[in-house]
């Protein structure tokens, strides 16, 4: 079918069958001007057609009547060269395999080719038909029959053409329906024919019970994406192909709507459900630090959080539906209205890695941190009907096994410290904690021994291995660099054989850093371009160094308030085999599931349990790195002149002397006139009080304070050491 006007003035279109059988009297030879005039004339007699049917039938194709249907489609060429003959020789050498019907020369030069459908093909404005007429032209080939293709005239879905004349019968049958509905599906499938659609995210499952329940038993088949049935909300439709699901409504193969929204089927009703969803899941899973956007991702372990600047964020929300176009009458999208919600509902002080805390929102100290997903334990080896023994790791994890059972061992091959148990419980309680994501605290474990004797591997690569990583402290912890943020992050902070603090200054810092760590769990995260902050770190430091003097000076000041927050292990002078590095990492990857299953089976053997401390188990120090640790450093180096000092003075009382009593700057006095050496390695009085206040709290000498009476002189007032002689005070 065709549609006819009699002039481009008129309005009223008359339906015909076949153009080709018309006869109407040519225009008037003229000018181009001459013929827009007569054309247009109102009086005009004339034929000018166009295969597209409007919403009224009889009535021209315009914005108030648009498109509904195409029967066939009619192609202008501007070619002067087209005859009859041109015309004819068209079906000789076709361009592809669907032929026009019919071809017409055109009265002031040129052609028309008419291809026909098998039935008409429902067409909506805008997107729907653009993308349909970009395929029918990719398909027919339509630049390809003849020269002086007009793209213009085939896109303007409205235009009528002049009948024009001498029409030839080229061959070509009716292009099958189900061919142009296949067209129109792949030409549109991708492309969004609701506009509103970016405003709601309506799954195809919901749409498929909503169908069912207004309309059932009208789709006997799956309802998804892509299925082809009835038009099912129209009562009288009975084409069992006539409609297509997309993921915005159906398209329509059959009917005067080539596609039809959810909103125009259930109406808005339903699809308003959906848009509060959309919104609320969004909101449910991004966050923003005021500076960046933070939108969760699913992964296997629940989700991890992606950071997003604002071009980029506003992009993802795109992609997420949401509309960044501004409707009639608003000040701002729909996309706007999202980022601005999430400024405002989902504002975060800080997002970081916090170490073994949940994902997302964690309140702490008053502040909202995001946690975006700092690395987590590796999961244990599933649980046997059995607790698994440590005679079960010579299957299980045999390469653990074997190094464990030599690295404390003495020369007669026995653990008779017990350095293993107490190991593996501060082990145990690091590893439980991190696995449930309820952090502990736990004491800084320092190993020391002779080189290559597994220090490292256990540090980085049994316990690393195990929490999930480990990071070099030594920049943190002793040369003080300020950004912090890698250690933050790691559940393990690492210092392997580094050099020791410089001077006492330098020494006094570490040990007191050490001690803060510890007992606040916290530690300073600062990274260039971010904002600094304390976090919370229930993470561990773990500390290595060999057995010579120099090495052990990394070995922290222990005052007595500072035993419990420290755990020193000595390892055997036994040489274990180590693999070749990769060899080593791929046991260790096969193994540890199976050693964390055994320290989550293992139970605390008595020893090392504690209702006493925070860190649930007793303290342990190796005597002999006990011993070393009271003497590194100046104050090591005053305990060797008071111990000196002491001798000579309880010699000189003849031994009947069981004490020194004295002030600071009397002390200082003494040993310096004894030495000069003495002033160069303690050059004042007040860390020569330091130093001794530090002895006293170590214990390494019994060493009181007198402190001076409330009233008296100045001088009275003066507090006064008492120094025991270490042979007499037994006696005391």
């Amino acid at each position: 079918m065709f549609f006819k006007l009699n002039n481009l003035a008129s309005m009223s279109v008359d339906q015909i069958d076949a153009p080709w059988e018309l006869e109407v009297e040519g225009p008037p030879e003229g000018t181009k001007e001459e013929y827009k005039a007569w054309a247009l004339n109102p009086i005009t007699k004339h034929a000018f057609v166009s295969a597209v049917e409007g919403l009224s039938p009889v009535i021209r194709i315009g914005k108030d009547n648009p498109p509904v249907k195409m029967h066939g489609l009619i192609v202008d060429y501007d070619n002067r060269a087209v005859t009859a003959d041109r015309l004819r020789e068209l079906s000789d050498h076709p361009p592809c395999e669907w032929l026009p019907a019919y071809g017409s020369v055109s009265f002031r030069k040129g052609a028309k080719l008419y291809w026909l459908f098998e039935k008409p093909i429902p067409v909506s404005p805008g997107v729907q038909v653009k993308k349909f007429l970009e395929r029918l032209f990719k398909e027919l080939r339509l630049n390809q029959w003849l020269a002086g293709y007009d793209a213009g005239a085939t896109a303007n879905i409205g235009q009528y053409y002049d009948i024009g004349k001498e029409f030839v019968a080229i061959g070509g049958a009716p292009i099958k329906h189900a061919v142009l509905a296949h067209w129109a599906w792949e030409a549109t499938r991708d492309a969004v024919l609701w506009t509103d659609s970016k405003r709601y995210d309506i799954p195809i499952d919901e749409v498929a019970r909503e169908m069912q329940e207004r309309f059932p038993g009208r789709w006997p088949g799956r309802f998804v994406e892509g299925a082809r049935g009835v038009r099912f909300w129209d009562p009288a439709a009975d084409n069992p192909t006539g409609a297509q699901v997309r993921r915005d409504g159906m398209t329509c193969y059959t009917g005067d709507r080539a596609f039809m929204s959810w909103a125009d089927i259930f109406g808005s009703a339903f699809v308003s459900r959906f848009a509060a969803t959309k919104t609320s899941e969004l909101l449910d899973n991004t966050y923003y630090d005021g500076k960046r956007y933070y939108a969760k991702v699913p992964d296997e372990e629940g989700g991890h959080y992606v950071a997003w600047d604002k071009a980029d964020f506003s992009q993802y929300l795109k992609v997420k539906g949401f509309d960044p176009a501004r409707g009639k009458g608003k000040t701002c999208s729909e996309l706007d209205e999202a980022e601005i919600a999430i400024k405002s509902q989902r504002l975060v002080d800080y997002a970081k890695k916090l170490v073994h805390f949940p994902r997302g929102l964690v309140q702490w100290r008053g502040k909202k941190y995001l946690n975006i997903g700092a690395p987590e334990p590796i999961k244990p080896a599933p649980q046997k009907d059995t607790k698994m023994s440590w005679s079960d790791g010579e299957q299980y994890f045999p390469y653990i096994k074997s190094f464990m059972d030599v690295f404390f061992t003495d020369d007669k091959g026995e653990d008779d410290l017990n350095q293993r148990a107490f190991l593996f419980a501060w082990l145990k309680r690091f590893y439980e904690g991190g696995l449930t994501l309820t952090p502990t605290q736990g004491q800084v474990v320092i190993i020391a021994g002779h080189p290559n004797k597994g220090k490292s591997f256990f540090c980085e690569g049994i316990v690393g291995g195990l929490m999930g990583g480990c990071e070099e402290g030594t920049s943190y912890l002793v040369d003080n660099v300020r950004w912090t943020e890698d250690v933050a992050e790691s559940p393990v902070m690492y210092v392997g054989d580094s050099r020791a603090a410089e001077d006492h200054r330098a020494s006094t810092a570490f040990s007191n850093q050490l001690k803060r760590i510890v007992a606040n769990a916290t530690l300073r995260s600062a990274q260039k371009f971010t904002k600094e902050t304390d976090v919370p770190w229930y993470g561990r430091i773990m500390i290595s160094c060999n057995l010579d003097a120099e090495s052990l000076n990394i070995l922290p000041n222990l005052e007595i308030s500072n035993r419990d927050k420290v755990l020193m292990f000595k390892t055997s002078s036994v040489q274990f085999p180590f693999p070749e590095r990769r060899k080593s990492e791929e046991l260790l990857k096969k193994e540890l599931p199976f050693f964390a299953r055994f320290l989550l089976d293992w139970d605390l053997p008595e020893c090392v349990k504690s209702q006493m401390t925070r860190f649930g188990i007793e303290k342990f120090q190796h005597p002999e790195l006990m011993e070393a640790a009271s003497t590194q450093g100046s104050t090591g180096v005053l305990l060797d002149y008071l111990l000196s000092f002491l001798k000579a003075d309880a010699a000189a009382a003849g031994h009947q002397r069981k004490c020194w009593t004295g002030t600071s700057a009397e002390l200082y006095k003494v040993l310096a006139e004894s030495d000069q050496q003495f002033g160069k390695e303690l050059r004042t009085v007040r860390s020569f009080q330091t130093c001794l206040g530090q002895l006293k709290n170590r214990g390494v000498l019994r060493i009181d304070e007198e402190k001076p009476p409330r009233h008296g002189s100045n001088a009275a007032k003066v507090k006064k050491w008492v120094i025991w002689h270490p042979e007499l005070e037994e006696e005391s």
